[in-house]
């Protein structure tokens, strides 16, 4: 639900500027208001957000909704591992 969120946000081009940002911090707010920690997408990643995004545009909502799912579950292991392994 909140990757589709995201996309409706973005697709529309609601602002002249920060479109995809601004639908990031919706995606997130919709994530924790679900007891879900927010989905980083990492700068490296950003090629492979923006094909995925273009997918979705193209009509298959499928490869955006796995990449955020991805994301989300990359944030995950990130958290865990960090607080596994502080010092």
């Amino acid at each position: 639900m909140a990757s589709v969120a995201h996309y409706n946000l973005v697709r529309i081009h609601a602002f002249d500027d920060g479109n995809g940002r601004g639908a990031r911090i919706f995606m997130n707010l919709v994530l924790l208001k679900s007891g879900f920690f927010p989905a980083v997408v990492r700068l490296e990643k950003k090629r492979k957000y923006l094909e995925a995004l273009s997918e979705a545009d193209k009509g298959d909502l499928l490869p955006f909704i796995r990449f955020i799912c991805t994301e989300l579950i990359e944030t995950y292991e990130k958290v865990i591992h960090d607080l596994t392994f502080r010092n």
